[in-house]
């Protein structure tokens, strides 16, 4: 059709094979026109990469390509994070949690993420560290981060009037 291939089309194409949840084979194809054409160093790309690979079940191919970013933000780290959760290795997800707070401060988007992770966690501790994390960043007054928050209580079973309270004072701060 001699539509050229550029940044704005190829991250397009990635976003309706993710949300296809179809094999990988269409993902690596693009993936190499991507180094074709010289676009295997867009941020943008590489992150919608990152989904497509870690939707298509190769873990192996988003982590690799995690790697090779130079410059990684905070959606690159999310999305690894959330395929980790999505694929049931949430001790991974932790783990990958903690090396992105060296480099940078995770966003609400990341804490819902990392708060999925703890309804399948053995214990609650990270949920309890999370929580608290939000409430001192001030990430606790997204409403997202909230329910998140309170879903996990209620999913663990602990969750008390005094914790509620809290939630809602906090709110009435802002």
């Amino acid at each position: 059709m001699g539509v050229p291939h550029d940044s704005f089309t190829l991250p397009i194409l990635n976003k309706a094979l993710s949300s296809m949840r179809i094999d990988a084979s269409l993902g690596k194809i693009i993936h190499c026109v991507a180094i074709q054409v010289g676009l295997d160093v867009d941020l943008c790309l590489c992150n919608t990469m990152i989904e497509v690979y870690m939707k298509c079940e190769c873990l192996g191919y988003a982590c690799n390509l995690f790697d090779e970013i130079p410059q990684r933000d905070v959606v690159s780290w999310t999305s690894m994070i959330a395929g980790y959760i999505s694929d049931g290795h949430v001790n991974m997800a932790f783990d990958l949690y903690n090396r992105m707070r060296i480099e940078l401060e995770p966003n609400s988007v990341t804490l819902v993420v990392m708060l999925q992770a703890c309804f399948a966690s053995e214990t609650l501790n990270e949920g309890v560290q999370i929580h608290g994390y939000a409430f001192t960043s001030g990430l606790l007054m997204d409403w997202f981060v909230k329910n998140s928050v309170l879903r996990m209580y209620v999913m663990r079973q602990i969750f008390s009037l005094k914790q509620f309270a809290t939630i809602r004072q906090v709110h009435r701060i802002k």
